[in-house]
């Protein structure tokens, strides 16, 4: 009887902390593929420089994807400003600093292209890649591509 109670309590707590893992935040890498020849783009990035990348999908539900890409030099907070509240498609508000230079615009038509085409809490690789217009700094656009994860982060 004892150890009936006790494996029903570790099932139990087994059931919880799988539920309580859910993803609901993806960590991985952004390289950079191609940027804008301009000599204040080349200064920010380097065809095959690496960043990391955190993003946070919709998972269905009525707030805006955001990705946040960090480097050495600063950091760009990506979210979506249309109805659909994704990255997929339409405009998007990129806003951060880099060199401690404050910089916001918001990108019309500058759809990323993610995959899978539908994100759950137990999807296990996301990719994206496209190309970001005006990444921290006006008219230097940047071709990338990012593998990611998910961070087991439980429901924020």
């Amino acid at each position: 009887m004892y150890l009936t109670r006790t494996m029903l309590a570790c099932f139990a707590l087994l059931a919880m902390v799988t539920a309580a893992s859910a993803a609901t935040l993806w960590r991985g890498t952004v390289v950079v593929l191609s940027r804008t020849p301009t000599a204040s783009c080349a200064a920010e990035y380097s065809v095959g420089e690496s960043f990391m990348i955190l993003y946070r999908p919709n998972l269905g539900q009525a707030v805006n994807e955001v990705a946040h890409v960090m480097g050495f030099n600063g950091g760009l907070v990506l979210t979506s400003s249309d109805a659909d509240r994704t990255l997929r498609t339409g405009s998007i508000v990129v806003a951060g600093a880099t060199y401690a230079r404050f910089f916001q615009t918001t990108n019309a038509n500058n759809p990323i292209n993610i995959s899978p085409a539908t994100i759950v809490a137990s999807t296990p690789t996301i990719s994206m890649q496209g190309v970001l217009k005006n990444a921290g700094i006006l008219g230097c656009n940047i071709g990338f591509r990012a593998s990611l994860v998910p961070v087991f982060d439980g429901p924020l």
